[in-house]
């Protein structure tokens, strides 16, 4: 996007006729003048502009209420004086985000931040971040501006974003569990910084690969592009390095053709990397050299293919354990785990349990051709005390058990309940014990005689 000379007059003019004021923000002297100077003299002149090292919370309650947009200016570097700028600045866009003014806020970096000052920024509600480093990025502040004064909508690129992701159902997650609800943020907002790894770590059964799926889908970039699976645990063997890399023609007894690989097959999309901790030991420096230089050699071929692909790696495992036990490279964990989501289990949100009892019914009864009317009320309870110990897909094995093996009607009954777990009600162990009402632990009982 390109702003002229006449576009400038334009938003100038425009600026004159609103009650509006720039407040630049900068700690460091030389990049304020800069920024001070650039915008008296082609950002918009003739508007009113006030300067500060920084800006307190009185200062930020006096333009309650009025149109003001606020550039910090950060010029980013490793040392302790430019962290403690850095934190004033998120603060201070903290307190902004709390004042309810009429602002919009605009980042201008010299240098390079790290993710996790990138979250910082977003969570403090910036609406823009603009690189000086890169070619054009004056020209892109000043077509900010007028997007913001002239016909912007004030919401940020964080509130934008997320207003397009899609529903989560979408992918097949259900549930509102805080628990739940909160990974799917995390998750919503690491999609947006498309090149970064990310670990996802759950026990075994939580929907791992589901919540991998949501994150590709979320990401604005990558969407349209493949979602490629890949079991590490599958992988082993001599073939391992062809399957992840792709191999040329001849390059082993038996390759009678070219091969992609799953790496090239995602390109532009999505790798996901399940049960990494399994991942062979030789291909873990392969893996590594990959994230580091983004490109891939086929088993067999003198050349490089460079790659574009989010990595996306998940495990049931520790795997600080593993590479304390020298079992998973330390590097390569490192790279990997840039942004970590946590899968809760489902005895950490056992008001989802009905929802996705429900929701397993509804998907199977049509496949197995078993229609349904109702369910028997109390089943509800007695599912999310067996599901206690167990998690997602144990559920949904056990609602296509029921809806198989179900004797007739058109209802589910306290009876359609499988062996196992009507044993574990009705003849708890000190493992299977299921707490129940005494009168329907009788009914269960008189059922299970029946059987």
């Amino acid at each position: 996007m390109s702003c002229g000379a006449g576009e400038r007059r334009e938003l100038a003019q425009s600026l004159d006729d609103t009650d509006f004021s720039v407040l630049v923000c900068a700690p460091d002297a030389q990049l304020r003048v800069r920024v001070l100077d650039s915008l008296r003299r082609q950002i918009c002149p003739g508007i009113a502009i006030t300067s500060h090292p920084e800006l307190s919370e009185s200062q930020v309650q006096e333009h309650h209420g009025s149109s003001v947009a606020v550039i910090f200016a950060y010029s980013a570097e490793s040392s302790s004086s430019q962290n403690s700028e850095f934190s004033q600045i998120v603060s201070t866009l903290s307190a902004f985000s709390r004042s309810g003014s009429a602002t919009r806020t605009i980042l201008l970096l010299d240098g390079m931040l790290t993710l996790d000052q990138h979250c910082q920024l977003l969570a403090a509600g910036l609406h823009a971040l603009i690189d000086l480093r890169e070619p054009g990025a004056w020209e892109q502040w000043r077509c900010k501006m007028e997007e913001f004064f002239g016909q912007g909508t004030g919401e940020s690129e964080l509130e934008l974003f997320l207003r397009d992701c899609p529903e989560p159902t979408d992918c097949g997650i259900v549930g509102i569990a805080q628990t739940l609800q909160r990974l799917l943020d995390q998750t919503r907002r690491a999609a947006r910084i498309s090149d970064v790894p990310v670990l996802i770590f759950g026990e075994s059964g939580t929907g791992k690969q589901k919540i991998a799926e949501y994150l590709h889908r979320c990401d604005p970039q990558r969407r349209k592009h493949p979602f490629v699976s890949v079991n590490c645990a599958a992988i082993t063997g001599s073939l391992a390095e062809s399957e992840l890399f792709g191999h040329r023609t001849g390059a082993f007894t038996g390759a009678t053709g070219n091969r992609e690989g799953y790496f090239r097959s995602a390109q532009n999309g999505t790798i996901l990397l399940d049960e990494v901790s399994e991942l062979d030991p030789q291909l873990q420096p392969k893996i590594l050299r990959l994230l580091q230089e983004s490109c891939v050699r086929p088993v067999g071929d003198d050349h490089e293919f460079p790659i574009n692909v989010r990595v996306i790696a998940a495990t049931n495992r520790d795997l600080t354990d593993m590479v304390e036990q020298g079992q998973f490279r330390l590097d390569l964990y490192q790279r990997l785990r840039v942004i970590q989501l946590n899968v809760p289990a489902l005895r950490e949100r056992p008001e989802d349990v009905p929802l996705l009892f429900d929701a397993f019914l509804s998907k199977y009864a049509g496949y197995y051709h078993a229609p349904l009317r109702g369910v028997d009320q109390r089943i509800y309870a007695l599912i999310t005390r067996l599901v206690g110990k167990g998690n997602v897909r144990e559920l949904e094995n056990l609602v296509r058990q029921m809806l198989v093996l179900k004797k007739g009607g058109d209802r589910i009954e306290l009876t359609d309940l499988p062996q196992e777990a009507l044993e574990a009600i009705t003849t708890p162990t000190e493992e299977t014990a299921v707490e129940v009402p005494e009168g329907l632990l009788q009914e269960l009982v008189c059922g299970r005689r029946q059987l």
